[in-house]
Parts: structure tokens; sequence; C-alpha cells
């Protein structure tokens, strides 16, 4: 499946040569096939577009540590710690990359720290057990690993989602002291299943997962996401209940959950969920394109310009968030804002700018214009409606 799965990515890389995220999960599908020189130029790709994507950084480091050029990559988790020393994700992938690579002491401690950061989470105490057990530490190894058990049995009484905890009492695998981009595998994996609709495999490979990284919280909205394509969320709620249990900071889940209880029809309780993922990711314009978006629709204008303008801010070339801002604008009559917005990028060519366009200048009376907006709209998108009606009504 990793030669599916790459050549997937790869294709969607060519097509989308901006977007840091595609070149990321290549980066960890060519690193859990062992093309670790392939991995290192994907997750390079990535950084290079984003200088601060902290998971490519450490994808990269646990790519050139198999490259033999192991002390490189702590260097870059040094590089790292200076911005975010007490990142739970940074401080685990650290205590791994530690173990993997001979520094045992150091994995130990930054195991033992994690654990700390997370305290409701199975799976960092099955690492600190497998780190116990390497430095000749059984005692201690067996009480990471009650503690693990206990962990996931208390997790599984409020929320009902990790299963059995016998399964992975058991801390052999974690030895193998795998890359924490292995998740993002699964979770990869689990999303090509779907799409050739192969959904009880898809359960399956998330559901293995979660048994070698139980609580792992994106694992928890990964499954989340997952059950409410299925079943249209009646078993998703609590998947994102357990993971924001496991860490309250959780913003992914937070975004989900605001998804969920959009498609509900529970909008207010939707917009405060999106609100805690913009307070947890303030940086993020995709989080506050999608409460923007979400503001608009329930007639909260004002608010959603301010988000909406935020989201561009951090990300100048969001052409979703530019038109959605541009809409906001022609609510509020500030139709010239709202045009600069919409020739402002690359969007100026989609056929919904184009569209959007000919509304405000045929508001304007400017006839000729907004006929010929249409009619570029037509030639880009021959069956696009909303082009088709709008011309219509114009030349009615």
């Amino acid at each position: 499946m990793h030669d599916e799965s790459i050549a997937s990515l790869q294709a969607v890389a060519r097509s989308r040569p901006g977007h840091a995220d595609v070149h990321a999960a290549l980066g960890h599908v060519l690193h859990a096939a062992a093309r670790f020189a392939e991995a290192e130029s994907a997750f390079d790709a990535a950084i290079r577009i984003n200088p601060q994507y902290a998971e490519a950084v450490v994808g990269r480091a646990f790519a050139i540590g198999e490259r033999g050029r192991a002390r490189e990559g702590y260097a870059e988790f040094r590089r790292l710690f200076a911005s975010t020393p007490d990142e739970f994700q940074l401080v685990f992938a650290l205590g791994v990359y530690c173990m993997r690579f001979g520094w045992r002491d150091t994995g130990v401690a930054q195991l033992r720290r994690a654990c700390e950061l997370l305290p409701n989470a199975p799976f960092p105490r099955l690492f600190l057990a497998a780190a116990y057990a390497d430095a000749g530490d059984g005692a201690a190894a067996a009480r990471a690993r009650r503690v693990a058990v206990d962990c996931a049995a208390t997790l599984r009484t409020r929320s009902g989602v990790t299963g059995d905890a016998s399964g992975f009492a058991e801390a052999s695998f974690h030895r193998s002291w795998p890359s924490p981009g292995l998740t993002r595998v699964h979770v990869r994996r689990a999303e090509q299943l779907l799409q050739a609709r192969r959904g009880a495999e898809a359960v399956h490979e998330l559901e293995v997962a979660n048994s070698r990284f139980p609580g792992h919280p994106l694992l928890l909205v990964e499954t989340g996401r997952l059950r409410m394509l299925l079943d249209g969320g009646d078993d998703a709620a609590r998947w994102f209940e357990a993971a924001v249990a496991v860490d309250p900071h959780c913003h992914s889940a937070h975004l989900e959950t605001s998804y969920l209880m959009a498609e509900r029809g529970e909008l207010d309780a939707a917009i405060a969920s999106l609100r805690l993922a913009v307070e947890l990711r303030p940086s993020f314009p995709d989080y506050r394109y999608q409460l923007g978006t979400l503001l608009l629709d329930v007639g909260r204008v004002h608010e959603a310009v301010s988000q909406l303008e935020q989201a561009l801010i951090f990300n100048p070339t969001h052409g979703h968030g530019a038109l959605a801002l541009a809409r906001a604008y022609a609510e509020l009559g500030r139709d010239d804002d709202a045009l600069a917005v919409i020739g402002s990028g690359e969007w100026r060519e989609w056929p919904e700018s184009l569209v959007l366009a000919a509304e405000l200048l045929a508001r304007a009376a400017r006839l000729s214009e907004a006929r010929s907006e249409l009619e570029r709209a037509l030639r880009l998108a021959p069956d696009f409606p909303a082009a088709t009606e709008a011309l219509a009504a114009l030349r009615g």
C-alpha cells in the first residue's frame, strides 16, 4: 500500500506544489517505506514553503537520522525547542528520536516529561515503559505499563473509545522506536481505503493505529472524522470528546466538533467550538476562514469580516478566504472593497469570483462590464449555473 500512497501523493504534490501539507504527508509515507533520501527531499520541500512547519522539521530529522546524520537531526530539534519548549508533540518526538539513535538517558527524560505534559494519554506511558526496559529498569517499565493501562481504562470509561487495554499492555512494539509520523501514514491509508469505498478496511486501519498509539489525539480525531463520514456522525462526537479529554488543547477536535454541530443545525454550538479552535491556533488561516464563513452564514457580518481579514493577513494567498471576504464586504455595501479583494490574487479568474464581480458591477449600473465578467466565467466553466442564470437575468 505504500507504493500506491506514494504515487498518489506525488501526483498531488505536482499539481499543488505550494501546499506544505502534501509534501509533508509524502515525506511520512516515504519514510515508512524506508525511502529515506526521498523522504528528506519531501520534507525539505514542505519546509521551504513553511519554515515554521514543526512536524515537517521533525519528520526530516528522523529521515536524516536514518541516513547516518543523527546529530544533525538532533540540532533541528534544538532549534524547534527554542520557540516551543513545552509542545507535547515535540517533546514526545525528541524522546523517541533519542531512544532510536542511542541517547537513552535523554530519551527517558524526554518521554517522562511528555507523560507529564499529557498525563491522560496512554501511549506516551507505553513508550516510557519501553525506554525503561531498554535501560534495564524492569520495575519502572512495569509501573509505566500499569499506568498506561489505567489511563486507557479511565478514557474508555469516559468515552468508550480505546478498546481492551490488555491488547497494548506489552511494550514490545514501542521498543522498535518508530517515527511519530507513522500515525500520519495510518491516517493516509485509511483515507485511501475510504476513497476506494472500503469503509470496513479503513476502520480497521485506524483500529490498528489506535492500538499502537492508544489515546493519541490525532488518531482519535481522525477516527471521529471517519465515523462522521460513514454514519453521519452518530458515533463521531465521543471520539472528539475523547481527544479533548486526553488533550484539552486539541484544536483539531474542536474544529471537527464544529463541523458536526453545524451538520446538526446547532450553529451557536458550532461557532463556540470554532472559536476555541481559533483561540488555540490563532495563526491558522483556515480556522479563521471557517469561523468567518460560519459567522457570515448566520448574519454576523462584521464579526465575519474581522476573522476573514485576519485569515488573509496570515495567508495572503488564501483564495477561498478572499472570496468569502469579498462576499462579506458586499453584504455591508462595501462594493469597492469587495472588487479590490476579488482582483488581488489568482482567484480573480475563478468562475465564482467572476460572478460575484458581475453582481457588484451590475449593482453599480456597469452592465457591459458585468456582462463581460459573466461571459468570461462561462468560457472558463461552460456549465457553471450561477453564471448562466446571472447572464440570462442581465439580458432579460
